[in-house]
């Protein structure tokens, strides 16, 4: 035999000693021989589009949480300062500790763990004991007021233009 037929005898061989690769089926993707159902997990390609487009979607997946995060925290800090904007312009009469008529700024409520919805802005040095009965019950109810109405108020007492006052 020649070395011509040889060669052309083995039809698995391109170069002598040298396995040829299967045929591959173009229009399915895959080896030719090979069954359509796999036997194993399926892997994309790394550089297939498929993991471009599962990339790209977690990505707008992140982007729509990070988004929805953000306006869920604009909400709530809006919120917090429009709250806090309201309790600082209502205003309430009441008494301090030593029984003393006071201009709180908020809200009358106390919440769990001593919190404050208020604060003091002004100390009268006027006693509220020196009301009558009836007119403590209408000043000290807790009301709230603008600061002007609650400011004029508390100087009215002070000044005596209130009736209803005993003295002190």
């Amino acid at each position: 035999m020649s070395r011509t037929a040889s060669r052309t005898s083995a039809p698995d061989e391109t170069i002598p000693g040298t396995l040829a690769a299967p045929p591959v089926n173009m229009a399915r993707g895959r080896q030719a021989g090979t069954s359509a159902r796999a036997t194993g997990p399926q892997v994309p390609s790394p550089s297939g589009h498929r993991v471009r487009y599962e990339r790209a979607v977690r990505l707008q997946r992140s982007a729509r949480r990070i988004g929805a995060l953000l306006a869920v925290c604009t909400i709530l800090v809006a919120g917090v300062i429009g709250a806090r904007q309201a309790l600082r312009s209502v205003y309430f009469i009441g008494t301090d500790e030593s029984g003393l008529i006071t201009l709180y700024r908020g809200l009358p409520y106390e919440l769990p763990l001593g919190i404050r919805l208020y604060e003091t802005e002004y100390v009268s040095g006027m006693p509220a004991r020196a009301l009558s009965e009836q007119r403590r019950a209408a000043v000290l109810d807790h009301t709230l007021r603008s600061r002007r109405d609650a400011v004029d108020l508390v100087r009215a007492i002070e000044n005596g233009r209130i009736e209803g006052l005993r003295s002190p």
